[in-house]
């Protein structure tokens, strides 16, 4: 038992590892987020609810919709979703990130 919480617990790491490594990757690069703004210091929170990922933001969700099932994650596909008002706030979900402001 103990064994398989470790493997668990390894194995989550390994996927929140893999999700930051690649797709805020791809956020930052598609964005270029302004230094020190709430974009660039959110890390997994820009697509999350937590800092360790799991139940996805609004933005998140609109994300998940573009991919239509695909793990690839690119610049178009977080395009498609710049003219969207994810979190209802009035600021379309491009425009916030290109302010350095959360989406989601």
């Amino acid at each position: 038992m103990k064994r398989l919480l470790t493997t668990s617990g390894i194995l989550a790491f390994s996927v929140a590892a893999f999700a930051l490594g690649s797709f805020w990757k791809i956020a930052q690069e598609t964005y270029k987020f302004p230094d020190n703004s709430p974009a660039a210091k959110a890390k997994c929170m820009l697509c999350h609810t937590s800092k360790m990922g799991g139940k996805l933001n609004a933005y998140g969700l609109d994300l998940k919709a573009a991919l239509k099932g695909s793990k690839n994650l690119t610049g178009a596909v977080m395009h498609s979703v710049d003219g969207l008002d994810s979190n209802k706030d009035g600021m379309k979900n491009g425009d916030a990130l290109k302010a350095g402001k959360l989406p989601g």
